[in-house]
C-alpha cells in the first residue's frame, strides 16, 4: 500500500471536519473510501456524520409560526396557512407540509365529520317539540 504524505492526511481530515462525504473526499484526493474511512476513525475528535436527506422547507422558526396561526391566528384548515405563509413569508409549500409539521408541533389534524341529515319524520318531530315547548 502507497504512504501518503501527512500534509495530505491533514487536508482530508479537514475536508471530512467541513462536512464533507467519505465519498467525495476519496473523490476529491483520488484515493480509496476505504481509505479514507481508515483515516476518519484513527481521527481522535468524534466527527459529525452526514445525515443526508434533503433540507426541510420549513424551519422550526416557520413551523412555530404555522402553530400559532392555527392556534390563535384564526385561521382553520392547512390551505390557509399555506396560502398565508406564500404571502408573508414567500415560503411556497403544501399542506401537506404543513400538516406535518403541525403534527410535529403536537396538532393532529382530522376530517369534520357530516352529520346525518333528517328524516321527515325526524323535521316534524322536532317542529312539535319545538312548538309544544315553546314557553
Amino acid at each position: 500500500m502507497k504512504t501518503i504524505q501527512k500534509d495530505k492526511k491533514n487536508q482530508i481530515i479537514v475536508e471530512l471536519e467541513n462536512g464533507r462525504s467519505i465519498r467525495e473526499v476519496a473523490a476529491l484526493f483520488g484515493v480509496s473510501k476505504s481509505y479514507i474511512h481508515g483515516v476518519r476513525k484513527s481521527v481522535t475528535k468524534v466527527l459529525k456524520n452526514n445525515v443526508g436527506g434533503r433540507k426541510p422547507k420549513l424551519s422550526l422558526q416557520s413551523q412555530r409560526y404555522c402553530t400559532r396561526l392555527i392556534t390563535s391566528g384564526g385561521l382553520k384548515s392547512t390551505n390557509e396557512v399555506a396560502i398565508k405563509l406564500n404571502t408573508d413569508l414567500e415560503i411556497d409549500v403544501s399542506r401537506h407540509t404543513i400538516a406535518r409539521a403541525l403534527k410535529l408541533n403536537g396538532l393532529n389534524s382530522f376530517e369534520k365529520q357530516c352529520k346525518p341529515k333528517l328524516s321527515l319524520k325526524n323535521v316534524s318531530g322536532h317542529l312539535s317539540f319545538a312548538n309544544i315547548h315553546k314557553n
